[in-house]
């Protein structure tokens, strides 16, 4: 038996401060430098007489900045700490195909997370800004253990379970788990190998999310889909007057209440290798999930707020319940121009009642030796998404993620390939990665996703759900010993420059999914990897 026991510390500790204007100084500038000496009101508005324009375009002088600017300073700390024991033995007792193998983990330790808020922050003394207070610990211990064995000489068998505790996670007490994962692999020849696992899963929420107070924020480019729909149902919404791309005021808090998040999977494959140059393989999954934790989705809850509220949706289920608790509105008004306006959004982390996921994941590889001018590597990767399905209350219906772009617009098939030359100090490496067809954004905007009916506007505008074309991006790394203890790589990302695949059905500028996209252009780097005191023995 060896044996392993030690501690384990890991801390960070921030120290942010963070210049910004003070409501009063900044109100009393403006109004002094701009806008000069009240005359008196208008149906509740301050009326000036002739504010002096020409000071709001001229520069401000160092000391006048500093004459409406503060300090919004906090000092955050996290850590986790646990006392380790782990224990193994590779030959605890012997079959006719082998020795079994063991090994054991014991765990004890406990988590904090502590995040203050600024004083002058929590009593609104700095202009539109808010902030997150949240602070609590939770203690832990856990017992793993896992054996492998040799069942036939073809045949291994590897098994392993353990068991998870957390004290004052939640309101009301702890969480505790037990987990396990069975495991075969079958190697008929020597070149095949086949394979196949079930296994559970236990993962406690993290600590911001469960501990986390109350906060708020701006986000702009923010769409009104209902007042849109209602109000002007002949315009198009990037026409929609007022509610499309507003600034809607959200309030954001903790949940200590959410649940840990409990998975159950198998799985199934084959890996080819007849020689040291290939390598072929394919893996199917299937993986279920309850209790995911999951921070709401401000799009989505203003989505599907809309269709609850349209009759597309029955209000009566869980999921429009909470939509409607959280898009705070205004009161119906003659006025389409502020009538049921919205007044402010909230959002939670929220634990989903459950998600099924399944795919196959595959992959292959060659490489040519090619004499004096070294050695050529192919290799290609590809993930298909089968099936996703997320119900998010338990008496909601299922959703269809992969299929239905009113629940999700992600990718169903993501692959790459690379070349990679080496010869002798100098390795290049050339990748490309396809992310597949996702959904326009008109085709997100109706339950019905791509059976949804076109919409012509007054102006002759049409759109029609349907999706954006897919997006290949191209990488390059090249790399170069200069000894064996110094490595110069060179790095090129998106070498064509190449921008989101364009969507002619969204409102908001840049006319892309910022959730599956990013608009990286072309990017370089340098980096020197050197290594001290390695030993030359």
């Amino acid at each position: 038996w060896e044996y392993d026991l030690y501690y384990s510390r890991s801390q960070t500790n921030l120290d942010d401060k963070l210049h910004w204007p003070i409501n009063s100084a900044i109100e009393n500038f403006f109004t002094s430098r701009i806008l000069g000496p009240q005359l008196g009101t208008t149906v509740g508005f301050p009326v000036y007489h002739e504010p002096n324009l020409a000071n709001l375009y001229k520069a401000l002088t160092p000391q006048e900045y500093a004459s409406f600017i503060g300090i919004d300073q906090t000092q955050s700390n996290a850590w986790t700490q646990n006392i380790n024991l782990q224990f193994n033995n590779t030959e605890v007792f012997s079959l006719p195909a082998g020795a079994v193998g063991m090994a054991g983990l014991i765990q004890v330790g406990n988590q904090a997370w502590n995040n203050p808020v600024d004083p002058n922050v929590a009593a609104g003394n700095f202009y539109g800004l808010t902030a997150t207070a949240g602070s609590g610990t939770r203690n832990n211990y856990a017992a793993a253990t896992e054996i492998r064995a040799p069942i036939l000489s073809t045949l291994t068998a590897d098994a392993s379970v353990r068991y998870d505790h957390y004290g004052n996670q939640n309101v009301g007490g702890g969480d505790s788990k037990a987990t396990y994962k069975l495991g075969l692999e079958y190697r008929p020849v020597e070149s095949l190998l086949m394979r196949g696992n079930y296994a559970t899963a236990f993962r406690a929420p993290d600590m911001a999310y469960t501990f986390g107070g109350q906060s708020g924020f701006y986000d702009p480019q923010q769409t009104d889909y209902y007042v849109c729909a209602k109000y002007y149902p002949n315009l198009a919404l990037s026409n929609c007057p007022d509610f499309q791309s507003q600034t809607v005021f959200t309030i954001h808090r903790g949940n200590s209440a959410l649940k840990s998040v409990t998975a159950k999977s198998y799985g199934f494959g084959t890996v080819w290798s007849p020689n040291s140059n290939f390598n072929a393989s394919a893996d199917y999954y299937n993986i279920r999930i309850a209790n995911e934790v999951e921070l709401q989705n401000l799009d989505q809850i203003l989505r599907t707020d809309s269709q609850c509220l349209l009759g597309n949706l029955d209000p009566t289920t869980p999921t429009c319940q909470a939509a409607l608790a959280e898009v705070v509105r205004g009161p119906v008004s003659g006025n389409a121009a502020n009538s049921e306006a919205i007044q402010n959004l909230n959002v939670l982390p929220i634990n989903i009642a459950n998600e099924h996921v399944s795919g196959i994941v595959s992959s292959l590889k060659y490489s040519f030796d090619l004499g004096r001018w070294g050695n050529l590597g192919l290799q290609s990767q590809y993930n298909v998404t089968l099936t996703h399905r997320a119900q998010q209350y338990p008496d909601d219906p299922t959703n269809d993620l992969l299929h239905n772009p009113f629940y999700s617009s992600e990718f169903k098939t993501i692959a790459n390939a690379s070349a990679t030359w080496t010869i002798d100090k100098f390795s290049g490496t050339l990748i490309a990665t396809r992310f597949g067809r996702t959904p326009n954004y008109y085709a997100g905007l109706d339950p019905a996703g791509y059976a949804a009916p076109c919409s012509t506007t007054a102006q002759g505008y049409t759109s029609c759900p349907g999706t954006v074309a897919p997006w290949i991006l191209y990488n390059a790394t090249l790399t170069y010993g200069v000894t064996d203890d110094i490595t110069l790589t060179g790095a090129v990302n998106n070498i064509r420059n190449k921008m989101p695949p364009y969507d002619s059905t969204a409102v908001n500028y840049a006319y892309y999914n910022l959730v599956n996209y990013n608009p990286y252009g072309r990017s370089y780097w340098l980096e020197v990897d050197w290594r001290f005191g390695r030993s030359k023995g």
